[in-house]
């Protein structure tokens, strides 16, 4: 059996873009009023995207023709309770099965297991088992109607150019703006431009879905976490950040692979894929995906 994490894949075994154009991509804004004092006295937006042909632009070479759930996805006693409590887990539950069975046939990246704190995350253990509980409540509550059902203010629309995906962003705080110089190790690593948009964290799933939030301030960086973004998959599509930046007056969005979560591989050309995949579902988008390197590991 092949591991599809493992297979090996260069960049020029990236698929060409299909001849005929995207759908209209599915956005749904959630408004989380938790997180008011963090944002300025506003709701948290996060914000998801259903983006189309990623199993065409993610395409293993040496797909596993035989998934299995992972241990940490089947039930507990922790996820039971939370059945109970609210009936939209379990339907969650079996989306993220599903997403196991589209990845069987993708380049997907595995959880990082060196930090001690992913580890316990995703280990078979009563406090990982508390932990992941924990997290999934988290995202239910940003990505829907909160952990006991009540109804929140969202926002749906359709997107069909960079344009509106551009203005989208800009819409909920994560406009150009002028920025101080880089002079942190991390900033000059991401080699921030003079005029750009605050930081935003992103998890990309193996059915399409695109998450992603603002996170410039320590309180909505943990809000931001891709943990929670991914409701703890052990395996995702790609993440990482993104932001608007100006590149002599052209609006670019900027992406990389910075995820402790997730630590995404680049050798097989996922970055130009992602690159492609975004160009392709929002046409006349600018991108730029980049490589991070965290300080240190130069």
């Amino acid at each position: 059996m092949t591991d599809s994490n493992t297979a090996p894949g260069t960049p020029s075994e990236i698929p060409q873009p299909p001849t005929d154009p995207s759908p209209p991509v599915r956005t749904k804004t959630y408004f989380n009023h938790l997180l008011t004092v963090a944002n300025k006295l506003a709701p948290y937006p996060v914000h998801k995207c259903l983006l189309h042909n990623v199993q065409h632009f993610f395409a293993s070479p040496h797909s596993d023709p035989v998934a299995s759930t992972p241990k940490h996805l089947r039930e507990n006693p922790f996820d039971r309770i939370a059945y109970c409590i609210n009936p939209n887990a379990k339907k969650a539950q079996e989306r993220a099965r599903l997403r196991i069975v589209l990845g069987a046939s993708l380049l997907t990246q595995k959880y990082n297991d060196k930090p001690a704190n992913i580890r316990m995350l995703f280990s078979k253990t009563p406090q990982g088992a508390a932990a992941r509980a924990t997290t999934r409540a988290i995202h239910r509550k940003m990505y829907g109607k909160g952990f006991f059902g009540f109804l929140k203010k969202k926002e749906k629309t359709w997107i069909e150019s960079g344009d509106q995906f551009v203005s989208l962003i800009e819409k909920f705080g994560g406009g150009i703006t002028d920025r101080e110089p880089n002079t942190t190790d991390k900033e000059k690593n991401k080699n921030y431009a003079s005029r750009s948009g605050p930081e935003y964290t992103y998890t990309l799933l193996q059915d399409g879905t695109l998450h992603f939030s603002r996170a410039e301030s320590p309180v909505l960086d943990v809000a931001s976490k891709h943990c929670i973004h991914s409701s703890v998959a052990e395996e995702v599509v790609y993440s990482g950040t993104f932001r608007l930046e100006d590149h002599d007056g052209e609006k670019v969005l900027v992406m990389d692979n910075d995820s402790g979560t997730y630590a995404p591989r680049t050798d097989r050309g996922e970055l130009e894929r992602l690159e492609a995949l975004m160009q392709w579902n929002f046409k006349g988008l600018k991108v730029q995906a980049r490589k991070f390197v965290p300080p240190g590991l130069e």
